[in-house]
């Protein structure tokens, strides 16, 4: 079996909702993407214009896969950003590394954050200075760029860097198993993940 590309993909957005429903919420209408970052070839790349990311979504091949961390809240952005964009991300196979992190400890870690990964794996932390910002009900189009692009660029290498370290790890520990079946996830060999 080949291993797939993958490309990391994060959003980061405003938060102009009510706390009923959470500041962020994806489908309230005043809240929109700020920032798109994605994993490239060689680096990781930040715009603020939604032009720019559709452009460069839309020429990444069939066979790669998009990855990244609780992607469903990026995809409810994403979607509502471009038809053309919930259409490219509907046709591609995504990894979530928040839900392969549940499934693969036996649905013990629920909700995990991408910090909490990033800690279990050994992999680098971000900052905690924009942590603040949202703690403070703060959206991302409150942040300077110059802050929040470096942010943004950490997002996406862990959420790429976690899907590889999470996949590492479950194949060390399958090595030795012929099956693995956990729910409706199944590894028939090391190969599978």
């Amino acid at each position: 079996m080949t291993i797939p590309t993958f490309i990391g993909i994060d959003v980061e957005t405003t938060m102009n909702a009510n706390e009923d429903i959470g500041l962020a919420h994806p489908m309230h209408p005043d809240n929109r993407v700020v920032a798109f970052g994605w994993t490239g070839t060689s680096r990781t790349h930040v715009t603020y214009d939604a032009d720019h990311f559709i452009k460069n979504i839309r020429s990444i091949p069939f066979e790669y896969v998009f990855c990244g961390h609780n992607i469903s809240f990026d995809l409810m952005y994403l979607y509502k950003e471009s038809t053309v964009l919930k259409i490219k991300f509907q046709d591609h196979k995504i990894w979530d590394t928040q839900l392969a992190e549940y499934i693969l400890t036996g649905q013990q870690v629920k909700f995990s954050s991408l910090d909490e990964l990033c800690i279990k794996y050994g992999l680098p932390i971000k900052d905690d200075k924009i942590k603040k910002y949202f703690q403070a009900g703060l959206g991302s189009d409150k942040i300077p760029e110059e802050e929040l692009t470096p942010y943004l660029v950490q997002d996406v290498d862990n959420a790429s860097y976690s899907r590889d370290t999470v996949q590492t790890s479950y194949r060390e520990q399958t090595v030795s198993s012929h099956r693995v079946s956990n729910g409706s996830f199944t590894c028939n060999n090391r190969n599978d993940v």
